[in-house]
C-alpha cells in the first residue's frame, strides 16, 4: 500500500529520531533530516555535536563551553546535503532554533516538520522560538507539527536542546492533505506571547497538527 503524505512525514521524523541517538551530548541528542523537493530519496542527516577535529571529551560536560562550540543538527542536515535543498523540507526533532532558522532561510526550505512545541524556560534556548516562529512565518514557510508518537528513537532529549551539534563530515550524518502556510500578521505575533518558566509553547495559528 502506498504511503499517504502523513505517513510519509511520521516515517521522516521518525528517522530524525533515530539521527539523533548519534549524539555524544550527555544531556540532549537531537535529530534532522534534509529532503530533496524533487526526489525524497535523496535526503541528508544531522544530529548535533562538535565540529570534526575536535574531540568529544570533558567540554561536553561544560554546558557554557558546549553551547559555544557545538554545531546544531539542523545545521549538519543541511550541510551535509549533496543536493539542491531550495523547496525541501528539513524534519527536526525540536523545533529550530532563530540560528538554525536563519541556516533555513539561506538554504530555500520551504517546509519544516517538527515536534510539539517544548516549554518556554527562561534563561534557555527555548526563549527564541516565538522569534523564530515569525522569521519562519514572514518568510513563508510552512511548519507541520506532528506528535511524540512518530517511531522516534531520541528518547533521551532533555529540556536544555540547544546544546547541540553535528559533525558536518561529508558522507557522516554527524559531520497528504493541503498544507497552510504560515503568515507574519500583528495578531499573530501577539498570539506567541512570551511563555512562563515552564509554561508550554504556544503555537501560531497556520501551524499544522
Amino acid at each position: 500500500m502506498k504511503r499517504t503524505s502523513r505517513e510519509w512525514d511520521q516515517w521522516m521524523l521518525g528517522l530524525a529520531g533515530y539521527a539523533a541517538t548519534g549524539s555524544k551530548d550527555p544531556s540532549t541528542k537531537v535529530g534532522a533530516v534534509t529532503v530533496s523537493s524533487l526526489d525524497q530519496r535523496k535526503l541528508s542527516l544531522g544530529y548535533n555535536g562538535f565540529p570534526p577535529g575536535i574531540a568529544d571529551d570533558g567540554r561536553l560536560e561544560d554546558r557554557a563551553m558546549k553551547y559555544q562550540i557545538t554545531r546544531h543538527a539542523e545545521e549538519n542536515a543541511l550541510s551535509n546535503a549533496t543536493f539542491d535543498t531550495r523547496g525541501g523540507t528539513l524534519y527536526c526533532t525540536v523545533h529550530p532554533c532563530v540560528r538554525c532558522t536563519r541556516e533555513i532561510l539561506m538554504k530555500g526550505i520551504r517546509r519544516v516538520v517538527t515536534r510539539p512545541l517544548p516549554p518556554i524556560v527562561p534563561g534557555r534556548w527555548t526563549e527564541e522560538i516565538p522569534l523564530a516562529q515569525l522569521l519562519l512565518a514572514e518568510a513563508g514557510v510552512e511548519v507541520v507539527v506532528i506528535g511524540e508518537d512518530c517511531g522516534g528513537a531520541d528518547k533521551a532529549n532533555s529540556e536544555d536542546r540547544k546544546e547541540d551539534g553535528a559533525e558536518a563530515r561529508a558522507g557522516d550524518p554527524r559531520g497528504g492533505g493541503p498544507r497552510e502556510v504560515l503568515d507574519s500578521k500583528p495578531q499573530e505575533e501577539r498570539a506567541v506571547a512570551e511563555g512562563e518558566a515552564g509554561s508550554p509553547g504556544e503555537q501560531l495559528p497556520g501551524y499544522r497538527s
